[in-house]
C-alpha cells in the first residue's frame, strides 16, 4: 500500500510466496501481470465503504457521512 503518487511495480513482488495485493491512492501499478500479484482500484475501495457504511466503525462511518457525495451537486461557478 502506498499513499499519494508513489507507483508500485508488480515485478518487485513476483517472488513472494502467496498472493500480494497492491494499492496506491494516486500512483500507478505497472510491470508484467503476475499470477500472485493483484491491483486494487481505489474506486473499488470507496464503493465498498459507501455500500457497507452500516458495517463501519463509528469514526469511519462519521467520516463517510460527512463526505457522502450528493445526488444534486452544486452548479459550476460558470452556471450561476
Amino acid at each position: 500500500m502506498k499513499n499519494g503518487y508513489d507507483s508500485l511495480n508488480r515485478d518487485n513482488y513476483a517472488n513472494i510466496d502467496g498472493n500480494v495485493y497492491l494499492f496506491t491512492t494516486k500512483g500507478q501499478v505497472y510491470g508484467k501481470n503476475r499470477e500472485n500479484v493483484f491491483s486494487v482500484n481505489p474506486k473499488d475501495i470507496t464503493s465498498f465503504l459507501y455500500r457497507n457504511i452500516d458495517l463501519m466503525p463509528t469514526k469511519i462511518k462519521t467520516w463517510l457521512l460527512l463526505t457522502l457525495p450528493t445526488l444534486n451537486p452544486a452548479p459550476e461557478l460558470s452556471e450561476v
